[in-house]
């Protein structure tokens, strides 16, 4: 699975090697192959076309350039409502805090296993 962008709310979208399918996935936990995951378009084209027609968000809403990430994620208990479970930081950052939390992950399914 190739991961290309994110939405900034903690979702990201991805296809396989050799599938034009464009997928919507959680970034934590990133889903494994075979997994019920949401598909968004056929193709990058249609994908590219359908969120270039849709209005921009207010970017009070959103700060530019950054993520929003879950301090407590979800898969271990974390609340989307909490605004205390809330931290908007950097792209760089918030990948560094996907990778921490998937392995953090890997590892707890690894050990219930």
């Amino acid at each position: 699975m190739v991961v290309f962008a994110s939405d900034g709310y903690g979702e990201g979208f991805a296809f396989y090697k050799g599938s034009s399918q464009l997928l919507n996935i959680p970034l934590i936990p990133i889903p494994v192959i075979n997994e019920n995951i949401d598909s968004v378009a056929p193709d990058f084209n249609a994908f590219a076309q359908a969120n270039l027609s849709k209005p921009a968000a207010a970017l009070s809403q959103h700060p530019v350039g950054q993520e929003l990430h879950l301090k407590q994620p979800l898969c271990f208990g974390g609340d989307w409502n909490d605004e205390k479970n809330m931290v908007w930081v950097t792209p760089t950052q918030h990948a560094e805090l996907v990778r921490y939390w998937n392995r953090i992950y890997r590892d707890v399914s690894r050990q219930k296993g």
